[in-house]
């Protein structure tokens, strides 16, 4: 009964928890289509009625712009004034001009004191019109006449009766042969013009999408348009209109209750035809304009509450598979407490985590102990943790040390270029330390170190690594003081790997010790053996810590390394590494606040130390070199470009594949001198690809080098048994593949 309640309240809670998070996620998806949607359709629908309101705009403009010249030219035209043309002879012209554009409702010519001498089909000879405005305009140098009302011509061209006629008036004023003012001709050109016009670009358009188009004047009385409007005064409500620019969109009201997105071009006149300073709108009701967005808002909704549903169904059927086997867990341990049962049964169904939960159990019951075959299993799975760890993170790591090389290598000037080579870089070393300190654990562990023990001179080390951490040293503001004996101090010993040990501990010194602190460093000889002390003023060490100091994976030690930026295998390494040159690194604290000491006790070396160190020479500058047809082959493209540029950069000739297939056709038109391929591709690994490759004529000889993520020694041995000359592991190390590359520099003998 008790299970049952249990299981009823999860299903329950799944279900409202699956369908309220279902419903919810649809919901803020919908709001967020919603409202790119409008925007985007608003961006593109108000582009689209502004472009048609600069069209018809641009159209009105010319045409008008058209008419002003005609005008204007017959001005200025000889025999308008005088006995050049008699009147029968100046009106045919006239109306013949009227006749070449219907639009021109009346020509006429007037004397110096307004009287009409002649005009077409005879309207309004011999009328006064001195007191019109466009006679005085003509004189005032204001040729344009915007829109009015002409009654009388009106009665004159419909004798029939109908709405008085709308015209727009050009003027200019004639010259006499003497030069002096005869007159003025004048234009009386419908509105009808305007309106036809923006009818031809409006009409295929207002059938499809229902648009409505006007032209407004500059006090926005509506000078073409629907009927009703035609003569009205707009007032825009949002002012999306005011101090607009020429042309362009807004969302706008205009006190009728509706909301448009109205597009917009105001007239600016075209050449030397000054224009009406009309404006034309383009304009859509908004709920027509996004109807689809609405649609589409719906249609989101009606899914979500599906999907909502769905999930509630689903919730309660992994409710019942949840609680099913939690119930007969439930059971079994009833049984097991009453002494029925000595062991937990398996459970049927369920999930994975049912089953580690029955595991668990079963572990607590029996008191089992892990024995010596399940730490071997469970250190190997470790180890293949960390080495998968180390090539993910070096594949990654790989194009950005490349990429950082190549900027340091920038012409001297790009200054700034180089420092952010330079930072690159160094963060690239940085992630780099601290993946070849994982992977040291590793093999440390498996035992697969190899030391290249050779007399090596402790004064040496101590200056190498004393050299690494100075940055950190002085960030911090620590003194570091030194008492290093006087005498040669020679061991049995890898330098790598005796550095690394001494720059440990100094950086463990640096991290522990607040700000302004001391660090001692002292190197001394003892009974046969050197003895290296780094003593630090910082935190110090309870006697716990003390006693899990060099363990890997301590949960202090993780902790505090962790919050210190370290990953808590510092020490631990540095022990086991002083352990392989058989000596002893021990550490010292009177408690927390106290500071700390690590000592290495190394024995001295019994050979002769050598006299000196051969010094390598840095190679040559890339441009001094001679270059080499190199293939660079990875299915990580930046991965494969960026070593592509570092080879060109270097004077090679470069050939870069991003799959095996291709690189083999490639090589077969073009053997390559160099091959730098990748091992962790598809269709063919590395280590097939440097086989034929191997086998294509001329390129027996050609240098294959494996650069890749795997950096285990396993993984070098076999590169070298596949083919590969040499085995690099991501991110190269560039020094040592320009050293490579160089190696090739001269041609090959090709078989």
């Amino acid at each position: 009964m008790n299970r049952t309640a249990r299981s009823t309240r999860i299903s329950t809670q799944l279900m409202l928890l699956f369908a309220g998070l279902a419903l919810g996620t649809v919901l803020v998806l919908a709001l967020v289509l919603n409202r790119l949607a409008t925007e985007r359709s608003e961006e593109e629908l108000g582009h689209q009625f502004a472009e048609i309101a600069l069209q018809t705009t641009d159209k009105l403009d010319r045409t008008l712009f058209e008419r002003y010249r005609e005008v204007r030219l017959l001005s200025i035209q000889a025999g308008l004034a005088g006995g050049g043309l008699d009147v029968a002879a100046k009106r045919r012209f006239l109306e013949e001009m009227q006749k070449t554009y219907p639009y021109y409702a009346w020509l006429g010519i007037t004397d110096p004191d307004g009287r009409v001498l002649v005009s077409a089909n005879r309207l309004l000879e011999g009328a006064d019109v001195a007191a019109r405005p466009w006679y005085a305009n003509a004189f005032k140098g204001k040729h344009l006449t915007d829109v009015h009302e002409a009654v009388l011509l009106s009665k004159l061209l419909q004798p029939g009766g109908g709405e008085p006629m709308r015209f727009i008036d050009i003027a200019f004023p004639y010259r006499d042969a003497a030069g002096r003012v005869a007159g003025v001709l004048g234009a009386h050109l419908s509105i009808d013009w305007a309106s036809d016009i923006e009818q031809s670009v409006m009409r295929p358009l207002m059938t499809r999408r229902r648009l409505e188009a006007l032209v407004v004047g500059p006090d926005m009385n509506v000078i073409i348009g629907p009927a009703q409007l035609v003569g009205t005064r707009l007032v825009p409500n949002r002012k999306g209109l005011a101090g607009a620019g020429q042309n362009g969109y807004a969302v706008e009201s205009f006190g009728d209750g509706k909301t448009y997105l109205v597009g917009y071009s105001r007239s600016q006149g075209h050449s030397f035809a000054p224009g009406l300073d009309w404006t034309v709108l383009v304009r859509q009701e908004a709920d027509e304009a996004y109807a689809p967005i609405a649609q589409f808002r719906r249609q989101v909704i009606v899914i979500g509450l599906v999907i909502a549903l769905l999930a509630a169904l689903l919730a309660a059927l992994l409710a019942r598979r949840i609680s099913q086997p939690l119930g007969v867990l439930a059971e079994t341990a009833r049984r097991i407490e009453a002494g029925e049962i000595q062991d937990i049964e398996d459970v049927r169904g369920g999930y994975r985590e049912i089953g580690m939960l029955r595991i668990a159990l079963r572990s607590l019951i029996g008191k089992l102990q892990a024995n010596e075959g399940a730490m071997r299993q469970a250190a190997r799975r470790k180890d293949e943790f960390l080495a998968t760890l180390a090539h993910e993170l070096r594949n990654p790591l790989a194009p950005i040390s490349v990429a950082a090389e190549l900027l340091s290598l920038a012409p001297p000037d790009a200054v700034q270029q180089k420092r952010y080579g330079a930072m690159i870089g160094r963060q690239v070393r940085h992630m780099t330390d601290m993946i070849d300190d994982l992977l040291d654990v590793s093999r440390v562990t498996r035992g697969e170190i190899k030391l290249e023990r050779r007399p090596t001179g402790l004064q040496d080390v101590v200056a190498e690594a004393v050299e690494q951490v100075m940055p950190l040293m002085a960030s911090k503001k620590h003194l570091l003081a030194q008492a290093i004996v006087p005498v040669p101090v020679w061991v049995p010993g890898d330098r790598t790997r005796l550095v690394q040990v001494v720059a440990n501990l100094l950086n463990n010194a640096a991290k522990y010790t607040p700000e302004g602190g001391r660090i001692d460093l002292a190197l001394s000889i003892d009974g046969g053996r050197a003895l290296l002390c780094v003593r630090d003023n910082g935190i110090g060490m309870s006697a716990d810590l003390i006693e899990h100091a060099f363990e890997l994976f301590t949960q202090e030690t993780r902790k505090t390394d962790l919050s210190m930026g370290g990953l808590g295998v510092g020490l631990a390494l540095s022990k086991r590494l002083v352990a392989l040159h058989e000596g002893e690194l021990t550490v010292r604290s009177a408690g927390q606040g106290m500071g700390s000491e690590f000592t290495v006790s190394l024995p001295l070396s019994t050979e002769l130390a050598p006299s000196c160190a051969p010094v390598q020479a840095r190679p040559a500058p890339a441009e001094a070199r001679a270059g080499g047809l190199v293939l660079i082959v990875d299915d990580n493209t930046d991965a494969a470009d960026t070593l592509g540029l570092l080879a060109c950069s270097l004077g090679h000739e470069v050939m870069v594949e991003y799959g095996p297939l291709a690189a083999l056709e490639r090589a077969r038109v073009h053997p390559p001198r160099i091959c730098l391929l990748d091992i962790g591709m598809p269709v063919m690994d590395g280590y097939e690809l440097a086989g034929r490759l191997r086998a294509l004529p001329g390129m027996r000889d050609a240098l294959l080098v494996a650069v890749t993520g795997y950096s285990q020694e396993d993984d070098r041995r076999r590169a070298l048994a596949a083919g590969f000359d040499e085995h690099l592991a991501k991110p190269v190390d560039t020094e040592v593949l320009m050293r490579l590359l160089e190696r090739r520099a001269q041609p090959l003998a090709c078989s």
